[in-house]
């Protein structure tokens, strides 16, 4: 009986955690967007995140460093205030 409680709660769990990574994906989806960007930039960003600079400076993936490009593009040409950013529509 204990052996068929356990398998129960083994599978509450797992059911829980199904919906909790469903709902962050739909909050992720609200949040996010995808863009293409050229394979050759895809590939330098692949090769900075290997060094130790990019590990210092807390990128770890390549959405971390195309975000931060861009939000320091849009910022030196004042389309981005991170003090007041735009809200996601």
């Amino acid at each position: 009986m204990s052996q068929n409680s356990d398998n129960q709660d083994s599978k509450q769990e797992a059911d829980k955690m199904q919906i909790t990574e469903q709902k962050y994906r739909e909050i992720s989806l609200k949040r996010h967007m995808t863009v293409r960007i050229p394979r050759g930039i895809a590939k330098a960003i692949e090769e900075f995140l290997k060094t130790e600079q990019a590990a210092r400076m807390g990128y770890d993936s390549k959405a971390d460093v195309v975000t931060a490009a861009i939000r320091t593009m849009l910022t030196d040409y004042g389309y981005y205030n991170k003090d007041n950013p735009p809200s996601p529509e």
